[in-house]
């Protein structure tokens, strides 16, 4: 913004502003406060195509928002086709068309993660009943986690929108509520949708039951209780975000990681973002290095093709080696004669696109 006020000082022809003008409100203020003639938006309107029309209703709520991934330009030169994380409809126009239901059906949701909430909101928009079960106090799922870290925070966006959009819609949603089979049978669903998510990997030799040992959520929920000296164990997505927080709240960390590379599920632009944080930050990044144990704070870990072993000093290790499914649900529920579908990370932990687009599909299908 600073920028195009300097140049409109200088020139006498009309100025445009572009950059993370990611909203209505901010457009506006630069327009009012003459910081520029015209504002260009580019991820925000791919997020949202409608966002002019919903700003000109005061439907600002219920505009769905750019979380800054960079998703759409990873796409474009790796698919050729530009995707967008939080907008499913995004070069799907025809695949995605929102239709009246020919049949309403009881639909239960178990699960108020991304893939949930999605598959929620578009199938009572079609007409269907819809009863939304989670767990926890809130929507959200894992995006409340990952968007703990300051740099994460637009993450919240997603939640947002969410919940206006199952307001909107109708659905039923019951928080804190944890649902077995026999209560779910008891319902009478003639469909259940299945997005419990995805639980922590834990190892054999390296377990939260073991003093020192931490998974990633307590670290990225309380900081303040892990030790000074941490290893973060696994440097994918996860592992990187709690590292990079752990650091911001002055712990010295180092992570180990097992294959050649840090951070290889982010796409090239972020990474690169990411890996200068963390430099900056001072965390030590170990690859090809293999955990074997744990024990009176010291790590031992098998380094290198040659398998040379070495012992790290450490008072904590945070477990960020990845995530499995969390689908205790499925069998009980397929063995009753159910319709029963799974969604997002309970089929296979991936990404909150993948979740958001598979919600997106299964709603428009049943």
């Amino acid at each position: 913004m600073e920028s195009a006020w300097r140049i409109k000082q200088a020139v006498d022809i009309p100025v445009m502003c572009v950059g993370r003008i990611n909203g209505p409100v901010l457009a506006e203020e630069i327009l009012r406060e003459g910081k520029a003639d015209l504002v260009c938006m580019g991820r925000a309107l791919l997020a949202d195509p409608d966002l002019p029309r919903k700003a000109m209703e005061g439907r600002l709520e219920e505009i769905r928002r750019c979380v800054a991934c960079n998703t759409c330009i990873n796409s474009i030169f790796k698919k050729g086709r530009v995707e967008c994380l939080v907008n499913p409809e995004l070069g799907r126009e025809k695949e995605m068309v929102t239709r009246r239901a020919p049949k309403k059906r009881k639909v239960v949701v178990v699960g108020g993660g991304p893939a949930g909430c999605e598959a929620a909101w578009v199938a009572a928009s079609r007409g269907h009943d819809v009863f939304l079960y989670e767990a926890a106090e809130e929507i959200g799922g894992q995006i409340r986690l990952g968007a703990i870290p300051t740099h994460k925070k637009e993450l919240l966006n997603i939640i947002r929108f969410h919940k206006r959009q199952l307001e909107l819609s109708g659905v039923q949603c019951f928080m804190g509520r944890p649902v077995g089979p026999e209560e779910i049978a008891e319902m009478g669903p003639e469909v259940v949708i299945l997005a419990t998510g995805a639980k922590p990997v834990e190892l054999p030799f390296l377990n939260r039951k073991m003093k020192g040992v931490y998974t990633f959520q307590e670290a990225l929920e309380r900081p303040e209780s892990i030790p000074e000296n941490v290893v973060v164990a696994g440097g994918g997505a996860i592992g990187c975000e709690v590292a990079l927080h752990l650091a911001e709240w002055g712990r010295r960390v180092s992570i180990v990681e097992m294959t050649e590379f840090i951070g290889r599920q982010y796409e090239a632009m972020t990474r690169k973002l990411i890996l200068e944080k963390l430099k900056s930050n001072g965390v030590e990044m170990m690859t090809k290095c293999r955990i074997i144990g744990y024990a009176d704070n010291s790590l031992r870990c098998l380094l290198g093709e040659d398998e040379e072993l070495l012992s790290i000093e450490a008072e904590g290790v945070v477990l960020a080696v990845g995530t499995c499914p969390k689908d205790e649900l499925f069998g009980p529920l397929s063995s009753m004669g159910m319709e029963v579908h799974r969604i997002g990370d309970c089929v296979e932990p991936r990404s909150i696109k993948e979740a958001i687009l598979e919600g997106a599909r299964l709603a428009r299908a049943i």
